[in-house]
Parts: C-alpha cells; structure tokens; sequence
C-alpha cells in the first residue's frame, strides 16, 4: 500500500468517525425533550394575553340584519318619488 492511499484511507476513517459523532450528538438532543417554560406572568398579564391571542372576545354584538341599528339614515331620508 502507498503513502498516498494510506492518508486517504485515514483521512476518510477519520471523515467518518467525525460524521458518526456528531450525528449521534444530533440525535441525543433530539431525543431530550425541552423543559417546559415557567409561568411567572402576573394576573393583569395572563388576562392582555388571553385578550390578545383571541381578538374575537372584544367584539361588540351587531345584528348586521337589523337595519334600525345598522343604519342611521334609514329613517332621515324620505323619498319625494315614493
């Protein structure tokens, strides 16, 4: 065997090794599973969060089929053709 092969040989053992290591590093932090965050939020800010992520809760009530609350003309303008 050359002198020439025999690097090569070592450089790729090594190649693989090294690929092989920090694959199993990858896959041992896969494998853990993340520590859950504290919850150290005051009331106030447990209460802007609830509002913030659901928008839907602030809306007022319109009954957009009532037209004696939707509309503001509807009783101002009188038609002179009718």
């Amino acid at each position: 065997m050359s002198a020439k092969k025999l690097i090569w040989t070592i450089v790729g053992l090594a190649v693989l090794i090294a690929a092989g290591y920090y694959g199993w590093q990858y896959w041992q932090k896969l494998q853990t599973a993340p520590e859950p965050l504290p919850t150290y939020l005051s009331e106030e800010a447990n209460q802007a969060l609830e509002t913030a992520q659901n928008p839907v809760k602030n809306v007022s009530e319109t009954n957009p089929f009532k037209e004696e609350e939707t509309n503001p003309l509807l009783n101002k303008y009188k038609n002179p053709f009718e």
